[in-house]
């Protein structure tokens, strides 16, 4: 009889350890952004708490910087653009 109290006590002490680590976790999900304007492909090269994205949208040799806005759902370039000269 003390041994099925034992096993029932340890049984009762993982169901309240699965729970309270279950509350904890938090969950995530991915939105594709799509590209900039004018763009072929971006790459993200950062995200802050509030959801605000910051990285390069590429068209060829061509590259510029873009944000977006999590909250607004808004992309936009964030202005500066490199070409290459192509005199070299």
């Amino acid at each position: 009889m003390k041994k099925l109290h034992l096993v029932l006590i340890g049984l009762i002490a993982c169901l309240a350890i699965g729970v309270s680590t279950a509350r904890a976790q938090v969950g995530y999900s991915l939105t594709d952004l799509g590209v900039v304007k004018d763009m072929q492909t971006s790459e993200v090269f950062a995200v802050n708490q509030w959801g605000h994205v910051a990285g390069t949208g590429y068209s060829g040799l061509e590259s510029c910087a873009f944000q977006y806005d999590y909250l607004k759902k808004f992309m936009e370039d964030a202005g500066g653009s490199y070409a290459p000269d192509p005199e070299g």
